[in-house]
């Protein structure tokens, strides 16, 4: 039996590789095989369903993703096309292979760039813009942060008050919550502040649950510390649990992949 077929989530994949009239969604951790699925998938559709890449998009998180989706891509058209020079199958991976320049495989930000600036006029926008980096977006976020405290601590500074009643640190501090922390966070989800209401009656229930948020946390890392100490197993669960309260969302699927029909 291969490797393949004896993986718990060997229908999952399966279905990921070749169900290609559906969408699917796919939840898996990282190193568990979604870019050789996906790559699959692509190879599938050229060749069942003679579909041009010029025709299919790639949407990836980071540069440095779309660069190695194209590599691996490319390096497997290669391999299949020598695997039989004089089959079929080799000359419509030819045909891909001539159009995996063309083939929009991007980030995010870099595919709505691409399509904003096709329709710059449509788009209302200069068509000479650019996207912000990560340093650009540091520096940005840096100056807006100054120029606002100054602002705030210059004023009457009314909606700082009861963090400040916290003893709220400026500036990120190693064993308590700040509020550069906080203004990050909010500038990370700013989508979801339109769902964010506190009014005045819920400003002492707010910092009740602030304070007791922060003395869990507090209690938490010090526990961590003690656990990571005595480097004792017995602690592991408990470590490893704190460490994940501090984490974005991660995928609860850590040994493989599941996908669900859409």
């Amino acid at each position: 039996m291969s490797d393949k077929q004896s993986l718990q989530d060997a229908d999952a994949r399966k279905l990921i590789e070749t169900s290609l009239d559906e969408s699917l969604l796919v939840e898996a951790a990282a190193g568990t095989g979604k870019t050789t699925l996906l790559i699959s998938r692509i190879l599938n559709l050229i060749l069942t369903k003679e579909v041009s890449l010029t025709r299919i998009v790639a949407i990836t998180f980071t540069e440095k993703a779309a660069g190695e989706l194209k590599q691996r891509l490319r390096a497997e058209l290669e391999k299949q096309i020598q695997n039989d020079p004089a089959s079929e199958q080799a000359a419509r991976f030819r045909d891909a292979l001539t159009e995996l320049d063309l083939m929009p495989v991007n980030t995010i930000h870099g595919f709505c760039r691409d399509l904003i600036q096709q329709l710059p006029i449509e788009a209302e926008v200069d068509p000479d813009f650019t996207v912000l980096d990560d340093a650009g977006e540091t520096a940005l976020k840096d100056e807006f942060w100054e120029s606002w405290l100054t602002e705030q601590l210059a004023a009457e500074c009314v909606p700082l008050r009861p963090l400040f009643e916290l003893d709220l640190p400026l500036t990120p501090d190693s064993h308590r919550l700040s509020l550069r922390e906080l203004f990050d966070d909010l500038v990370e989800n700013n989508d979801t502040l339109d769902r964010l209401q506190v009014t005045s009656s819920d400003q002492e229930t707010l910092s009740d649950s602030i304070e007791s948020l922060n003395s869990l946390l507090r209690e938490g890392e010090g526990l961590l510390e003690q656990c990571l100490a005595a480097t004792t197993s017995c602690c592991l669960p408990f470590a490893l649990c704190i460490i994940n309260c501090r984490r974005p969302y991660q995928t609860n699927s850590n040994h493989g992949c599941a996908a669900w029909r859409m």
